[in-house]
């Protein structure tokens, strides 16, 4: 009994186990808009229909300071995304790049 649990551990480990899980850091072009109904530094990032989540909301002064500075409409982002058998699982909330600053996005 314990040789089959062996075998059946190794299987998984070999043909599952590369393909679940997998993490990667993903850019994505986010448009900017404000949200002064949640407060006077809010950003919202408006990801697209096809990217498979809905808005993510910055309240990082740091990001707000940046977006204003240099008026951007549009925003290169970074996110990490979990792929299982190359299909995208979900999105990590810790944290997020936009114009290269690091913070932690909140959804709406």
């Amino acid at each position: 009994m314990a040789a089959f649990a062996v075998i059946i551990t190794a299987y998984q480990f070999i043909f599952f186990g590369p393909f679940i899980d997998q993490k990667r850091v993903t850019p994505v072009q986010a448009t900017v808009t404000w949200r002064p109904d949640l407060g006077p530094d809010v950003v919202s990032f408006s990801l697209p229909a096809g990217f498979g989540f809905g808005d993510l909301i910055s309240k990082d002064m740091d990001v707000a300071k940046r977006m204003r500075e240099r008026s951007l409409k549009e925003v290169e982002m970074a996110v990490e995304l979990t792929y299982d058998f190359g299909a995208v699982r979900g999105m990590n909330l810790a944290f997020a790049y936009a114009d290269g600053i690091l913070f932690a996005p909140e959804t709406k």
